[in-house]
């Protein structure tokens, strides 16, 4: 059980992974913003991102929470300052765990509405371009989705797409999209079938290329919810969280300033989330900042105490870690 400890006494060294295990996530997070504000401040043309990343997420309010039936004291976030630069670990976690609640909260009347659909995973890549060439080569992606999703032969009766740049073996970015795609019942036992094989063909041709590009496609469940068994229920969920994971790995940019350099040129007001048919405005690229302070992830049986006093933890630069603020005098 938490401990609930009162707001004025002097516990400033009390850390928050320490109080609270599940949000242990803010330091690993919050430290890859100052490593990638770092690398910002490093460079003059990026001055100002930099200054927006050091103010992201400094101190955070946290409400005192009581269980409903346990009775267990907690804490819960409701109150945060977040830069909203595209590259931030913090914010593109906040915003995927965000999108990721909504898609939850769509998708029971998804089903309702088509209870015998079913999903499809799907990955399309193209060859690493050098860094110069990927704001065209994503261009060109988008033109060769678009023309993937009028032809004749699409199942698709909606989508999800989301775009992904990582840093190849070879120091190049690598594209790609992951697509949750939902399908009308009998498309596995019809003539409208396709394989692997002809995803990796249907794509080539959307493309225009000459090579055979990697097409990964793999059968989901979309039995959310139902009483189908643990296995259904996590796969999609699987899906779910690969599809709308973040657009860039901190871990590719944290320690290479010229990749990160590149990609912020590269992928400058380019839209990164894309829905259609019957999934369309299912989800939205941008979050408020009500949004990624209440993804929608929280404990639902939890709720804040809004007589008990407040919690604050402040982020220590030097030690890359929250520690409990110091309380204001008075």
């Amino acid at each position: 059980m938490t401990q609930i400890i009162p707001e004025n006494t002097s516990i400033n060294d009390e850390g928050l992974a320490e109080r609270s295990q599940k949000d242990a996530k803010w330091d690993h997070h919050r430290g890859n913003t100052q490593s990638v504000e770092s690398l910002y401040d490093l460079n003059g043309r990026y001055k100002r991102l930099a200054e927006r990343m050091e103010s992201c997420s400094k101190l955070l309010t946290f409400g005192q929470t009581v269980d409903r039936e346990t009775g267990e004291m907690g804490i819960k976030l409701k109150g945060a300052h977040f830069c909203k630069v595209r590259h931030c670990p913090v914010c593109q976690w906040r915003v995927s765990l965000r999108n990721i609640a909504r898609f939850y909260e769509h998708i029971p009347n998804v089903l309702k509405a088509h209870p015998t659909a079913k999903f499809l995973f799907l990955t399309l890549t193209v060859r690493n371009p050098p860094m110069h060439e990927l704001g065209a080569t994503l261009t060109a992606m988008n033109s060769a989705w678009k023309r993937l999703i009028e032809r004749d032969c699409w199942p698709g009766v909606g989508f999800i797409r989301t775009t992904e740049v990582t840093k190849g073996g070879d120091g190049r970015p690598h594209p790609h999209f992951h697509a949750l795609i939902m399908v009308q019942a009998g498309y596995f036992k019809s003539g409208n079938y396709l394989s692997q094989p002809a995803w990796q063909n249907l794509w080539k041709e959307a493309l225009r290329i000459d090579y055979e590009p990697q097409v990964n496609v793999k059968r989901i469940y979309s039995e959310l919810g139902r009483s189908a068994g643990k296995e259904t229920v996590e796969s999609l969920s699987a899906a779910v969280a690969e599809t709308l994971k973040y657009a860039v790995k901190a871990a590719d940019i944290v320690g290479d300033p010229a990749f990160l350099y590149g990609i912020t040129e590269q992928l400058r007001k380019r839209r990164f989330l894309s829905t259609g048919g019957i999934l369309k405005d299912a989800l939205k690229e941008d979050a408020s900042s009500a949004e990624m302070i209440r993804t929608g992830t929280e404990d639902g049986k939890s709720e804040i105490n809004e007589e008990m006093p407040a919690v604050r933890f402040s982020w220590r630069r030097s030690e890359k870690k929250y520690r409990r603020a110091k309380a204001a005098a008075g």
